[in-house]
């Protein structure tokens, strides 16, 4: 498996490498298949948007021969208005090559940020992975809406949940993180998806402009 994105999957905020979300899924997948040959691969770097990421995905991603790629997506291009039509394009087009290759796919959405709670941009950007999941046949991993849950049931505080940046996750974070996607990944645990749609480019773009669309999206459970 290849982890790959930005800084949520490079580790930034864990206390070690062995503490990324990578590391901790490679070691939960490990302890529930014994003698099953698991290796996830860190590809994440920081603060990378998902041009960065089209631009080394041959390289650093498909050479290896992943059998699922697991692709952080959304936080930085929100975090820096990209426009919208082209982050949905470049997310198409790395959709299209990654399963081109014969790997899966699993997208991660962005992280919920309390500051960024009353950001409609931001919010744009979580439900349009959303939506570019559910036309292309791809699970999305809910990160956003897991985290607030861990909030709102005071399973973590802001300050436990977040690093002292208030972006990145922590050790406690990260690991719950990996034990949920180690659940999500187990195949009888894989949801199942519908088949490719020929507008997904349309359909995020359209997300990504209307912050009132966005919020009354019916997004698939």
């Amino acid at each position: 498996m290849v982890a790959v994105g930005s800084s949520s999957t490079e580790g930034t905020g864990a206390s070690g490498p062995t503490m990324t979300y990578p590391a901790q899924l490679d070691q939960i997948l490990e302890a529930r298949f014994p003698g099953a040959k698991i290796d996830v691969v860190n590809k994440g770097i920081g603060g990378e948007t998902a041009a960065g990421t089209l631009a080394r995905l041959d390289r650093d991603v498909l050479a290896l021969k992943p059998d699922l790629v697991i692709w952080q997506l959304g936080t930085n291009d929100a975090l820096r208005n990209v426009d919208a039509k082209t982050f949905a394009t470049q997310a198409v087009e790395g959709i299209e090559r990654i399963r081109r290759s014969g790997a899966d796919l699993l997208l991660l959405e962005p992280q919920f940020l309390p500051k960024q709670a009353g950001n409609a941009t931001y919010a744009a950007y979580v439900d349009a992975v959303r939506a570019l999941g559910a036309a292309n046949g791809v699970p999305v991993f809910r990160r956003s809406a897991v985290m607030r849950y861990w909030l709102d049931h005071k399973q973590f505080t802001a300050t436990t949940m977040l690093s002292g940046d208030q972006l990145h996750m922590t050790d406690a974070s990260y690991h719950c993180l990996a034990e949920l996607m180690a659940n999500a990944i187990v195949p009888s645990a894989m949801p199942a998806v519908e088949p490719p749609s020929t507008n997904a480019s349309a359909q995020a773009i359209k997300l990504l402009s209307g912050p009132t669309a966005v919020r009354n999206a019916e997004m698939p459970r």
